[in-house]
């Protein structure tokens, strides 16, 4: 029981640890935009707290790809929140693979 409780604390404090460094935005939605072959990114009315280097060319965009489960719920997400204009709080990894070296990749995020 106690290497149970011991696991748990040490889980926690992993996950705490690394969205700690995570960018972060609380804004409602410019544009979002996705391509024919299916990247697409959301771009934000303030630019992202603490946005990774890469994404330095779209400081106020995440990005997402809508040829995953993952991607698609995203845009989901955010053709809701821009129809309503509503505030989404959103968090990006840290890395910029669907737009090498430009736009930050969505790590998760909700819409009030």
């Amino acid at each position: 029981m106690k290497i149970m409780w011991l696991c748990l604390v040490a889980l926690t404090i992993c996950m705490t640890g690394s969205n700690a460094s995570a960018s972060s935005v609380s804004s409602t939605l410019t544009q979002v935009r996705v391509e024919a072959s299916g990247k697409g990114f959301a771009t934000f009315a303030v630019s992202i707290g603490g946005g990774a280097s890469c994404g330095t060319s779209f400081p106020a965009s995440l990005a997402f790809d809508t040829n995953t489960a993952a991607g698609r719920a995203v845009y989901a997400l955010l053709l809701s929140a821009k129809s309503t204009n509503a505030m989404v709080t959103a968090y990006g990894t840290g890395s910029c693979s669907t737009y090498p070296g430009s736009i930050e990749e969505w790590y998760y995020g909700s819409s009030q």
